[in-house]
C-alpha cells in the first residue's frame, strides 16, 4: 500500500477487490496464494476503518459463503510457501496494530 498512490487504492477498494482477494485466498490454486497474500497484506496497511472492517466482516460474499478471513489468515501460516505466510503473517501484525481488530486477532489466536 505504501507504493500504490492512496487514490488509486481507493479505486481499486471500491471496485470490490478486497471481497475478491478474500475468496480468492480461500479458493485459488496454492501457487496463486502468495500473490493474492501479498495483496491482503498490502490492504491491511491502509489505515482506514473501511478497510478494517471489509478485512475483518462476516458478513457473505456472492456467490461465496461468509469467509473469516482471519482464520485464513492464521490457518495459511501452516502453508509450504513462505511468501505466503509471510503476507499472511503481516496482515494479522497490521491488523494486530489498531485497537478496532486487535481484540478480533487475539481472538483468533486464542
Amino acid at each position: 500500500a505504501r507504493y500504490i498512490h492512496a487514490s488509486k487504492m481507493d479505486e481499486i477498494i471500491s471496485c470490490g477487490a478486497i471481497a475478491m482477494s478474500i475468496v480468492a485466498l480461500k479458493t485459488v490454486e496454492p501457487h496463486e496464494r502468495p500473490a493474492i497474500a501479498g495483496l491482503i497484506n498490502c490492504f491491511s496497511a491502509v489505515n482506514s476503518d473501511s478497510v478494517r472492517d471489509q478485512l475483518t466482516s462476516l458478513k457473505p460474499i456472492y456467490p461465496n459463503p461468509s469467509i473469516n478471513l482471519l482464520a485464513l489468515l492464521f490457518e495459511h501460516l501452516g502453508s509450504h510457501s513462505t511468501a505466503t505466510e509471510v503476507s499472511c503473517m503481516g496482515a494479522i501484525c497490521n491488523l494486530a496494530e489498531h485497537v478496532e481488530t486487535r481484540p478480533l486477532i487475539v481472538k483468533e489466536f486464542l
